[in-house]
């Protein structure tokens, strides 16, 4: 999430496209039906990847199966199998540039158009 602030940080993002065009950034692991915050982090962009950030925010959580819904700026193919091997499910959208195995890309001969079905 972006918290709207309008002062001098290092750590300030700009996105133009976002309703809080200036901030910070926080990444967060929030309750599904209350929104209660159990633990976040601020991106400080001090050179972390993403792969370095969720695992530091979900070390509190216990090893017992809980299930994660992310973003698909937090999802790859490397993170979930970091996450099952602790073991944390987790679901999201996975980008293509992030890396898909070639058993989960569509072969171009039974690719269809979008809105249509087998």
């Amino acid at each position: 999430m972006m918290v709207h602030f309008e002062g001098r940080v290092e750590f300030a993002h700009r996105k133009q496209r976002k309703p809080a065009g200036n901030g910070i950034k926080i990444c967060a692991i929030c309750e599904s039906l209350t929104g209660y915050t159990y633990a976040f982090d601020i991106d400080q962009r001090n050179g972390k990847t993403i792969e370095q950030f969720v695992p530091d925010i979900t070390e509190k959580l216990k090893p017992c199966y809980h299930k994660l819904f992310m973003d698909n700026l937090f999802t790859s193919v490397t993170l979930l199998k970091q996450l099952l091997e602790r073991p944390l499910c987790a679901c999201g959208t996975v980008r293509q540039i992030h890396g898909l195995p070639n058993a989960l890309t569509a072969k171009q001969s039974g690719v269809t158009q979008p809105g249509t079905w087998k």
